[in-house]
């Protein structure tokens, strides 16, 4: 029954997750996070014994470190963010342990349905950004690592399960994903369909080769067809290089991360140190909320502990994977070699970008890992759970509503001052300010909202205002150079 029931959530939690974005904005994780946790209290209360395992312990750390670097953080605000966007793998990877393997079976093999169903989502609404296909997921390489997950996804549910279905399904991601142009996630793509030949035996006798060299023919053709040009992808496959520009910029974060890193390198700066702090350690002039490399990320924001701890899960996968290749039966092998292809195409990718800053897509890796299995510690004391677990859970998921309740308030208001509708505007941004007390971004929106009502009224008081929030932004976070930008002009204008 508790299987069931976990399988449903997850379930839910991958289905929503394909039209909320994500789960990337700040509102849509938060409430993700309320929901997830009142789940995992309802498995809690069901006096259902929790599989703990050495992974879990690992991302236990991960989290804790991000909750404790709230305490000195640059950004508090920002640091919450982050901690309460990591904190839903705690209950999702817990009870992902609860599954039998049929259940997880079931599970990872509803993906590649989940993929089609964001490219024909994207296709038919025109969910596109400078020609590259986003769809609900608004960044295109995030889309992209997604699809090349669902196709080798497929291509283990073919080799298994003979499933027909599963040919369609790739090559509509396929398709998809090469309408993302995204070029990183082409090469790791390839790769990774190369490694899965030649470490599945079965897919390199005649048949399995023609019926998979078909379906990506078919996914090219079909997006040929989207795009009415047939050579549209040449222009991205010639320019595949590391000479690129997007790829040299990304040296020069990570460059310039260095001397961030040795300044905060025991406890780290917490969540959102770097979009804060850059301007202090640039050695060119840009701006990038996130690094582009989620190793780094992880240790700018909770320094040599967090990052460590980010590190374990990662060799721990490919310790017991390396054990299951030498103790698990014939039928299982073909499952744990594309499950470690695809684990190391989404770290690899990792290292370049920040999609595994997705809630969605960072469970997505945890779940992969957890289908190798391991040994599960032996966990004593029943009593603890309902003393210390329950309390806790109960407290997390009251933080995640009352915030992200918030947040909803805030796009709200937001909505509403680009409307011109000041009145309700700053009603719902005073709210929220009394609600989450220790938000700049809101204070900093509520300063807009008075600007464009001097712009609009010509009354200068609104200009005092907005200055007088301004000053009171910049207080809470005086290295922001948006807010110190902004307050300089309004001073200088008047």
């Amino acid at each position: 029954m508790v299987g069931k029931f976990v399988y449903i959530i997850t379930l839910l939690f991958f289905m929503i997750g394909t039209i909320f974005t994500g789960y990337i904005m700040e509102s849509d994780f938060l409430i993700m996070n309320a929901c997830v946790y009142v789940a995992f209290l309802v498995v809690l209360l069901s006096k259902t014994p929790l599989i703990v395992k050495r992974t879990h312990l690992m991302i236990f750390i991960l989290v804790i470190c991000y909750w404790v670097s709230v305490l000195y953080a640059v950004d508090r605000e920002a640091a919450i963010i982050e901690a309460s966007r990591v904190s839903s793998i705690v209950p999702l990877s817990l009870m992902l342990s609860l599954l039998a393997r049929e259940q997880l079976m079931k599970l990872l093999f509803k993906l590649p349905w989940l993929g089609s169903f964001l490219v024909l989502a994207g296709v038919v609404f025109q969910l596109n950004r400078e020609g590259r296909l986003e769809s609900f997921f608004q960044y295109a390489n995030a889309l992209a690592i997604l699809l090349s997950v669902c196709i080798l996804i497929s291509i283990m549910a073919i080799v298994m399960t003979k499933s027909k279905l599963h040919i369609v399904l790739i090559t509509i991601n396929v398709a998809g994903l090469l309408l993302t142009f995204s070029r990183s996630v082409w090469v790791l793509w390839l790769v990774s369909v190369i490694m899965m030949f030649i470490l599945i035996p079965i897919l390199r006798n005649k048949r399995m080769f023609i019926v998979l060299s078909s379906t990506h023919l078919l996914g090219l053709i079909l997006a040929m067809l989207v795009k009415q040009d047939i050579w549209f992808f040449l222009n991205r496959v010639s320019s595949i290089q590391t000479k690129t520009s997007e790829f040299q910029i990304r040296f020069v974060y990570w460059k310039d991360s260095i001397r961030m890193f040795i300044d905060y390198a025991l406890g780290g700066a917490g969540g959102g140190g770097w979009a804060l702090l850059q301007q202090t350690y640039q050695s060119q002039s840009y701006f990038v909320k996130f690094i582009h490399n989620h190793y780094i990320q992880v240790f700018l924001d909770v320094g040599l502990i967090g990052g460590l701890a980010f590190l374990a899960i990662i060799i721990l996968f490919y310790k017991n994977a390396l054990v299951q290749l030498k103790t698990i039966e014939a039928i299982d092998m073909n499952l744990l070699k594309g499950i470690v292809i695809m684990v190391t195409m989404m770290l690899l990718h990792a290292g370049f970008d920040f999609d595994l800053t997705y809630p969605y897509l960072n469970m997505l890796l945890i779940g992969l890992m957890l289908l190798i299995p391991q040994q599960s510690l032996n966990m004593k004391g029943a009593k603890i759970k309902y003393i210390v677990v329950v309390p806790i859970v109960v407290l997390l998921f009251s933080i995640f509503m009352w915030i992200g309740v918030g947040y909803q308030l805030k796009e709200k208001g937001i909505e509403a001052s680009k409307q011109s509708n000041w009145e309700q505007a700053g009603k719902q941004l005073e709210q929220v300010r009394r609600m989450v007390s220790w938000s700049n971004t809101i204070i900093y929106e509520k300063a807009k909202l008075y600007i464009r009502m001097g712009n609009e009224t010509g009354d200068t008081r609104y200009y005092d205002k907005a200055e007088s929030e301004l000053e009171r932004a910049t207080e809470m976070v005086p290295q922001k150079k948006l807010y110190t930008d902004l307050l300089k002009d309004l001073q200088n204008e008047r």
